[in-house]
């Protein structure tokens, strides 16, 4: 339930993000909370940190999330936070099928299955969603005061 809360919570904090500047200067205030969060797994990682480790992680923690947060915060300038966290959904099925086909990774049976049903549970929310807004614009078109309340 926490990791649930805190997806809605970075979807629509991103999105509100994004909408309150033109380009991408949202990224200098929201690179720096993701850094700052990412700060709760280093204490476990102590005495395994040198100065090689450090100075990798370092340049990953510059790099690596300024393009998906990019793309992320311009999608949410496009499309209703909604449909975003249905492809959100989406992404271990995305991630498992690069594994096996990159890495050569196979999943078990079990693992597969919770994969499935993350993807599925995200598809039938946006067929639910596109259900109530037809039957929404239904009622529009048969009763037009509807619309206005």
């Amino acid at each position: 339930m926490a990791a649930a809360t805190g997806w809605a919570v970075y979807i629509l904090l991103t999105q509100f993000v994004g909408h309150r500047g033109d380009g991408l200067e949202g990224l200098a205030f929201t690179i720096p909370v993701a850094a700052l969060t990412a700060l709760v797994g280093v204490p476990p990682a102590t005495g395994h940190l040198t100065p090689v480790v450090l100075l990798a992680a370092l340049g990953l923690a510059l790099l690596l999330p300024v393009f998906p947060f990019a793309l992320e915060m311009l999608a949410l300038r496009r499309m209703s936070h909604t449909a975003f966290g249905t492809f959100m959904a989406l992404e271990p099925a995305i991630g498992a099928v690069l594994g096996f086909l990159v890495l050569g990774q196979r999943m078990a049976p079990i693992q597969l299955l919770g994969v499935a049903l993350v993807a599925f549970a995200g598809g039938g929310r946006a067929a639910w969603w596109r259900s109530c807004a037809d039957q929404q614009a239904d009622a529009v078109v048969a009763d037009p005061t509807v619309a206005t309340g």
